[in-house]
């Protein structure tokens, strides 16, 4: 992989876009700009003789710039170098080993840097997940509820923002069963920015750390955690926050993901994902429960429950070209038993994948989403949205 320049990296990179922004809805289309695209990325998929010798059999070394586009925090690009690590399993449906380092910037003067282990070990008997990064991101506060008078007229507010993540977790006796633990640390220093509502008032600042010790159950049959085509995927976390690790507020905090992906046929897969988050305590608004849909902004919606359902059809119509097509509704409520009244919000829309790294599943591509309400969004991403 260390033949491969940057350069043919970004053309690569630049096809793929050229490709999604004006609609690969034809074979013969996809055709000319995926032989183009082969010819550019044969060391990635061979594991040139440079890569092989420093990094191993079936190791990749992959630069991938990622523009962005998300009514969270604007439009901008990121840059990513991810090492895929050798496949040591004799497993093809085993887990990858990953790395990665990244940083970004936005028109909205967000920007962040940070890294990632995702790692596998002993045949997928031990998983070990390690996210640490750095940023600041200039948000919308919308409040917290159905009702927010700042619903339709948000509040700016700054962000400065440290997290670490770490996650260890054990296969247990049972098939695809694991059990473990993470730590969470997140520092947040908030400026609120209030002259829209109060002309002369100077910014309202914040400062908060929210570290907590959770309880993480997960099950795990699907064939690739970059781009699954069948299997199921549960992951469970239950976490008490508090100052006994650091913290500066206490409460309780459960989220649930539920994930199936169902073959139709060789090319078509169906898929759904549930997610819930339950907050029990004094949580800070920026830990509080969230609907997770492609067409809203990540803190649209908080309150203490949020849950969310989406479904998704992917057809890889031609060689390594996949299109799909999204949607899904999600409530949020301040107690379970408000969720069967609370407003549905809705969300869907459809995007195109790459295959860039056949062998290890890993995607590149664009999706546009519309959202109630008008909100229309593009993002472009590296891998599975609804797989983490």
């Amino acid at each position: 992989m260390l033949n491969l320049r940057w350069g043919r990296m970004a053309r690569i990179l630049i096809l793929i876009g050229i490709c999604c922004l004006f609609g690969l809805t034809t074979a013969p289309i996809a055709g000319e700009i995926d032989d183009q695209v082969d010819k550019l990325q044969t060391d990635i998929e061979s594991g040139g003789s440079a890569s092989r010798k420093l990094f191993g059999k079936d190791a990749r070394l992959v630069p991938v710039p990622i523009p962005i586009s998300n009514p969270t925090i604007g439009t901008g690009l990121a840059v990513a170098v991810i090492y895929i690590h050798p496949q040591k399993s004799q497993n093809p449906d085993a887990p990858t080993t990953s790395t990665g380092v990244f940083g970004m910037y936005t028109n909205t003067q967000s920007w962040a840097v940070g890294a990632i282990h995702d790692g596998f070990y002993r045949d997928d008997h031990i998983r070990f997940r390690l996210p640490a990064f750095h940023g600041e991101f200039n948000l919308d506060f919308y409040g917290i509820g159905n009702d927010s008078p700042l619903k339709d007229n948000p509040v700016e507010y700054n962000a400065v923002t440290d997290g670490l993540i770490p996650r260890l977790l054990f296969r247990l006796p049972w098939n695809n069963w694991f059990l473990g633990g993470q730590y969470v640390f997140l520092k947040i220093n908030t400026k609120f920015d209030v002259s829209n509502l109060l002309p002369n008032a100077p910014g309202i600042d914040t400062q908060a750390q929210t570290a907590g010790l959770g309880l993480v159950g997960v099950y795990d049959s699907r064939n690739s955690n970059f781009w699954p085509t069948k299997g199921s995927w549960l992951d469970l976390t239950a976490t008490q926050y508090g100052e006994y690790v650091g913290g500066d507020s206490s409460y309780f905090k459960l989220v649930t993901k539920w994930a199936q992906y169902f073959p139709l046929t060789d090319t078509v897969t169906l898929l759904y994902r549930l997610d819930g988050q339950l907050i029990d305590g004094d949580a800070p608004f920026w830990a509080l429960s969230r609907i997770r849909l492609r067409g809203y902004s990540g803190g649209q919606f908080l309150d203490d429950v949020a849950l969310t359902a989406q479904a998704e059809v992917r057809w890889n119509f031609y060689r390594r070209w996949i299109a799909l097509a999204f949607g899904g509704g999600g409530r949020i409520a301040d107690s379970v038993g408000d969720l069967g009244s609370a407003p549905t919000n809705w969300a869907g829309g459809a995007g195109v994948k790459y295959m860039l790294v056949e062998k290890q599943k890993l995607t590149v591509g664009i999706d546009l989403a519309y959202a109630e309400g008008g909100n229309v969004a593009v993002y472009f991403q590296v891998g599975d949205w609804l797989a983490n």
